[in-house]
């Protein structure tokens, strides 16, 4: 079966290439800049932009599958019209050149975020609304219009399924991803001051099984959370000092009490050289008191989800290994 992996070069895109070819699929992957992470693997590299439909045709013949991984994820301010652009047209025109390909099956790794997640009082589900309204972070409201636009080809016969992951933790996180700048920023100082929130997180290996169980197993236009439980963020980095082998003093401060802090701690980042996370969208985030049902993904992708605290333990120690920390 012959697999063509957009955004092949993310957190998801390597731990998913590595697993089809260890499961020995053909692939082919679609990347906008070189990605020294694929260069010394098995596979077909294809150079393109989402935003250029010209530029896709060529990755996408004589294809099975498509999974589309490129997206661009920011929790800063100013990133509104990028947001629109990546998360919406570029799903837009995936899943176009998709239909017109003769493509089998299009799997959609969207976001818990697409969801309006606030202060349910119940664990979310599939059924439930999308975030839409202006209350919603612009990455939120992209990633509900982006999967809005691929039904629009769903309904006009395209095969596609969409998996909606929660936080995703884990190995093979290269670049690193967002979470992983997160946690290496708390490990960064023996003191680390965290909000006192939780989030739900799964296992990027647990994903990338779950984008290959979903080309036989997953139905035409439905979703599928995939959640491996909550956590806390004091717990993340308590297991990440432990997995790092450093003491670390931990603050835990109520997300009310923090996001006064956000320009003093956005201004502290910028004199002390690294990404905060803290930002206005991150603590919505954290304040939203999520937890998930990920039941309909493990009935019907047959996924069993890894524990959460070996997820973070991995995560960094491969974050360690490859000299990230």
């Amino acid at each position: 079966m012959r697999i063509l992996v957009t955004g092949a070069s993310g957190h998801v895109g390597t731990c998913l290439v590595n697993t089809l070819l260890e499961q020995e699929y053909d692939v082919s992957v679609l990347v906008h800049k070189d990605s020294a992470a694929l260069k010394k693997l098995p596979l077909r590299i294809f150079f393109g932009d989402i935003l250029d439909i010209d530029s896709l045709k060529p990755a996408f013949a004589d294809q099975d599958i498509v999974v589309h991984l490129a997206a661009f994820i920011s929790v800063q301010q100013g990133h509104d019209q990028r947001l629109q652009a990546v998360n919406v047209e570029g799903v837009r025109n995936v899943a176009k050149v998709a239909l017109d390909s003769g493509i089998k099956k299009m799997v959609h790794v969207s976001s818990v975020h697409a969801y309006d997640t606030y202060r349910l009082g119940r664990p979310l589900i599939e059924s439930d609304g999308p975030a839409t309204s202006p209350k919603h972070p612009p990455y939120d409201q992209s990633k509900a219009e982006g999967e809005k636009a691929l039904r629009e080809y769903i309904d006009k016969g395209l095969n596609a399924v969409i998996l909606n992951p929660v936080g995703i933790l884990g190995p093979y996180d290269d670049r690193p991803s967002l979470q992983g700048q997160g946690i290496i920023t708390m490990l960064k100082f023996p003191i680390s001051i965290v909000p006192k929130g939780h989030f739900c997180w799964v296992d990027v290996r647990d994903v990338a099984q779950a984008v290959i169980n979903s080309f036989e197993k997953g139905r035409t236009g439905e979703n599928y959370l995939l959640s491996g439980g909550s956590l806390d963020i004091t717990s993340i980095v308590r297991l990440g000092a432990y997995a790092k082998q450093q003491n670390q003093w931990i603050f835990s401060i109520a997300i009310s009490s923090l996001a006064r802090l956000v320009p003093l701690i956005q201004r502290f980042g910028k004199r002390f050289s690294f990404s905060s996370q803290f930002t206005h969208d991150a603590l919505y985030t954290l304040g939203t008191d999520l937890t998930v049902d990920a039941s309909k993904a493990e009935r019907d992708l047959d996924i069993k989800w890894r524990n959460i605290e070996t997820s973070v333990i991995d995560a960094i120690r491969w974050l360690k290994d490859h000299g990230k920390l």
